[in-house]
């Protein structure tokens, strides 16, 4: 790796990392300088943070784990099986115009019968157990 450094007289000079410590004549003002014996370190990036699967760095730390998050219908899913009959409909719905459409433009996409059954289980569930908690 070549050796850079500079002139007094503000040229860029390059030296063999043999020429190290060793006198080199600069081509423009004709002065002696002396190679440096290492080259200079290059700057260290800054260290990264270190996050966890489940951490969002521009939020706060969560208190609630995320198993209980799971447990208590914190995702999309979990939120639709615990929706009752006309959040059920309404994700079945969902899942019909969206395989349709993605048919419509020679698509198929995995999830909407997925939600199709997630929301017929919901409608089911709304049936044998009433109105969802809390509404």
């Amino acid at each position: 790796m070549a050796l850079e450094f500079a002139c007094s007289c503000g040229q860029q000079l390059m030296a063999a990392p043999e020429h190290a410590g060793q006198p080199v004549e600069c081509p423009k003002c004709g002065q002696s300088t002396t190679a440096p014996v290492a080259p200079a370190p290059a700057a260290q990036p800054a260290a990264l943070p270190q996050f966890d699967a489940y951490s969002k760095p521009w939020q706060k730390a969560d208190p609630q784990p995320v198993a209980e998050t799971k447990a208590t219908g914190g995702s999309i899913e979990g939120r639709v099986f615990n929706s009752g009959m006309a959040g059920g409909a309404l994700a079945m719905v969902i899942a019909v115009v969206w395989f349709v459409v993605g048919l419509a433009a020679d698509r198929i996409f995995i999830y909407p019968p997925i939600l199709f059954v997630i929301g017929l289980v919901a409608v089911f569930k709304g049936l044998f157990e009433g109105p969802p908690k809390g509404a």
